[in-house]
């Protein structure tokens, strides 16, 4: 018997995965409506009607009878167009994180490469955009018309609508004391102030760490701060527009010293606060040039939170209204900066610290706690050599966790500043695993987006360090073919390095995948050291103290052939601690390999009040979905409670006003004051009551759980036997930057053991030849780089000469850029 209702288990697991391929397509593009409907409302296309406005407002509880608003209805239209999409934005972009990664259709997935690679597409001059901006694409050009037509919508009608009103006031026959093109200036200095705010509003979205705008766009941070300078050089035009043309229109009336000095006793406006929040901006963007924060970066970073403090300050204090431009982002900050807080209370214990002083690269191992293997930046803490200083890095090989056993995080850390050499002599002095770091990882709800994954052929160009970011995604190329995924049909790595150890970090996946004969991964391995380079045991005539090894490629290969150190150490005194490959002792190897448990008194440490300096594994940024979801809310909820705590000042002093014991004067002095007072309360609220809910009672379990808070044994004590026994479970990532499990450097060649040997070759790396052999073969090639300054300019023109002047699409191969590396 035939049950015609009875549901086909065929067809509902179809639809099952139909709705698994669709439902976070859709969960995104509804939150990119959310952004659109902010974004429209910014433009005053979309508004509450007024009729709302008493609905929405909330009376002040002590204004007795006088009808006195503690937050008026215009704030709450504010409030739920500006706050409100883009909570509904950040929840969406969450909740579609949910599903699981799937294929999708084949038609999808190429329409969507076509349209990211044509967005992503270098327009000529390449040279030129490369010297200004660090290049210029499509969607670059797109993002610049729709800031200047909110521009326009802004300035222009104002300005049209006074030169009527100017007109009219000529056909009148009226006589003026002050020629009437005066006015003009009058509005085109306010309309620029309008203009500023609008950008502070843009200015603000890129700066978190972890955004959910990352995740929606599909844009790691270093391209979001590079759209933030951008906004930030708009915003101190415009912010510079509108001061000059104001103080010209003071001057031609006649009233600039009593406008000059003004602290809000004519108008609500605070005009001395709007000149010394456009300094406090004038100085966050002299100290952001980049001469100043390559030189001194901590220079810089200090200036540009004090500049940014004093300008959102002053600027509130000038114009009480501007919190509705500052907040929304300082929301998605907020939830960045309580994540971060959560992971960097706590030091993190270090396995293991290896310094190569021939290669000025300190290797660090640290524990996690995360089930997964965070890849990417991190960002690292060290009390000893400053308190307030973080630094980014990329990771460059992970465990996960499993159960009680903490992962390992491996990181290589060149030295190129003082921060970083002071890293490498703690390290070398023996502190290495004592040393206290704390660290905080990036909070991301998705995946981070690999668009090269599509494309019909990947070509990786690598220098130097920068190897560790370029590791993890050509490890995740081959794991996902290896899967059955679809992916590239040509994967060409192009590795230079001054010293042929450098090619010890190699994964051994990715050694073993080249090795493995089918021709779909090939690595070039190329030595690129010249002679006489300081780096490479010189002395300043250019002499090698050495006679083991040769001051050139080709007779470091030699000495390589040869079994001899092509670049010994020519210091005196005891051989540091190096990884495997460097003719390390075995008692060298093991006094780095013998992990033990840091101990320590109970001791507050200065970096972090609340914490202690026992370590604990790094824990994730959130508890899962429903946690990340709930401390957006709970952020929003604070910044909107801190707004009306601050705001209860204006409500308090109008009672007495309508009661009769202020003059309306004070009330007007005292808007300046409230603004500077409801964006203080905003930020102190908004991120106290998400930390106090949702973060502080898990950091106490945990660090209660891991003895945090109980005294244990000396630090000259020997560990006991339940150390031992936890010590056993912690997995040891022996050797640093030279050690790639069980990878050597022999007889001029790399050898994987088990796979073979990829040979070294002493010259650079033909760039533009290999990318134009690919398009041969393949119509879609993207190319990623990752290397120094230098060699990323290199490419983007390589790709730039090979594309030529097209910007639609043509038979010819296309080429996309991406940069790894962008921190580097």
């Amino acid at each position: 018997e035939i049950n015609p209702f009875r549901d086909d288990s065929s067809a509902r697991r179809a639809r099952m995965s139909m709705f698994r391929v669709w439902a976070p397509v859709g969960l995104r593009a509804l939150a990119w409506l959310a952004l659109t409907v902010s974004l429209a409302s910014l433009a005053k296309y979309v508004d509450i009607p007024a009729s709302w406005y008493t609905t929405l407002g909330i009376r002040y509880p002590y204004g007795f009878e006088f009808e006195v608003w503690a937050w008026t209805g215009r704030n709450s239209g504010r409030l739920v167009l500006g706050w409100g999409p883009l909570l509904l934005a950040a929840l969406l972009t969450i909740a579609s994180s949910a599903f699981a990664p799937v294929d999708r259709p084949k038609w999808w997935t190429n329409n969507t490469y076509k349209v990211r690679s044509f967005l992503q597409r270098q327009l000529p001059p390449t040279r030129l955009w490369l010297a200004v901006s660090d290049g210029l694409t499509i969607l670059d050009v797109i993002l610049c018309m729709g800031l200047l037509a909110l521009h326009a919508k802004y300035f222009l009608p104002p300005m049209i609508s006074q030169h009527a009103r100017i007109v009219k006031l000529r056909e009148s026959g009226q006589v003026f004391r002050d020629p009437l093109w005066y006015m003009y200036f009058k509005v085109a200095g306010r309309q620029f102030g309008v203009l500023m705010f609008i950008d502070v509003y843009l200015l603000l979205l890129p700066i978190p760490r972890s955004s959910f705008l990352q995740d929606l766009a599909g844009l790691d941070h270093a391209a979001m701060i590079r759209y933030h300078k951008f906004l930030g050089l708009v915003t101190f035009y415009m912010l510079t527009l509108h001061a000059l043309v104001t103080y010209a229109y003071w001057g031609f009336v006649g009233r600039f010293w009593r406008e000059f000095w003004d602290w809000g006793t004519i108008r609500t406006i605070n005009n001395l606060a709007g000149t010394l929040s456009w300094l406090c901006f004038i100085l966050l963007a002299w100290a952001s040039k980049d001469f100043i924060r390559r030189s001194s970066y901590q220079f810089f970073y200090r200036i540009h939170i004090l500049g940014f403090l004093g300008f959102m300050v002053l600027g509130c204090i000038h114009y009480s209204g501007a919190w509705r431009f500052f907040t929304p982002g300082l929301l998605l900050w907020g939830v960045d900066l309580v994540q971060r807080a959560g992971m960097g209370m706590t030091p993190v214990p270090v396995l293991s610290a290896d310094v190569d002083s021939e290669k000025d690269v300190t290797t660090l191992v640290l524990q996690h706690s995360q089930s997964t293997c965070p890849l990417g930046d991190i960002h690292l803490l060290v009390p000893a050599i400053s308190r307030w200083a973080w630094h980014p890095f990329t990771i460059a090989r992970a465990t996960p966790a499993a159960g009680l056993t903490p992962g390992a995080l491996t990181l290589h850390v060149k030295g190129e500043g003082q921060w970083t050499r002071a890293l490498r002599r703690l390290a070398a002095a023996g502190a290495g695993r004592r040393l206290e770091v704390r660290a905080s990882l990036p909070a991301r709800s998705l995946p981070a987006p690999e668009p090269w994954a599509a494309a019909e052929a990947v070509a990786v160009v690598v220098g130097g360090i920068a190897a560790t970011a370029a590791m993890p995604a050509l490890r995740s190329l081959v794991e996902a073919r290896r899967s059955g995924h679809q992916g590239p049909r040509r994967v060409l790595v192009l590795w230079a390095a001054r010293h042929a150890t450098e090619f010890l970090a190699l994964d051994p996946v990715v050694g073993a995948a080249a090795l493995a004969g089918d021709g779909w991964l090939t690595l070039e391995l190329h030595l690129t050291r010249r002679p006489g380079c300081r780096h490479c045991g010189a002395d300043p005539q250019g002499v090698r103290r050495s006679p083991s090894a040769g001051s050139s490629q080709d007779e470091e290969l030699v000495a390589l052939q040869a079994g001899q150190d092509p670049d010994p150490d020519p210091e005196p005194g005891p051989e540091p601690a190096r990884g495997r490959g460097r003719g390390q002792s075995g008692e060298a190897a093991a006094g780095y390999r013998a992990v033990r448990k840091p101990q320590t008194g109970l001791v507050a440490v200065s970096a972090s009040p609340l914490g202690t300096r026992n370590p604990c594994p790094l824990p994730p940024a959130h508890q899962g979905r429903l946690h990340l979801m709930a401390l957006h809310l709970i952020t929003f909820l604070g910044g909107f409670t801190g707004l009306i705590l601050g705001w209860s000042w204006m409500a308090e002093a109008q009672t007495a006003r309508e009661s009769g014991a202020l003059p309306r004067s004070h009330v007007t002095q005292l808007y300046g004051t409230v603004g500077a007072t409801a964006i203080a309360c905003f930020c102190v609220v908004g991120l106290g009551l998400p930390f106090a809910v949702l973060i502080a009672p898990p950091m106490l379990v945990r660090l209660w759980r891991g003895g945090a808070w109980r005294r244990i044994t000396p630090p000259d004590a020997d560990p006991g036997e339940e150390e031992a026994r936890d010590l056993a479970r912690v997995p040891v990532l022996a050797g640093g930057y030279n050690s790639s499990e069980g990878c050597s450097v022999d007889m001029g060649t790399l050898t994987v053991p088990g796979h073979g040997s990829i040979p070294i070759l002493p010259r650079r790396p033909a760039m533009d030849e290999a990318f134009a052999e690919l398009g041969l073969l393949h119509s879609r090639i993207d190319v990623l780089l990752a290397g120094p300054e230098g060699m990323y300019r290199a490419g983007v023109k390589a790709v730039a000469a090979l594309n030529g002047h097209r910007v639609l699409p043509s038979s010819k191969p296309m080429y996309e850029v991406h940069k790894l590396a962008g921190m580097l």
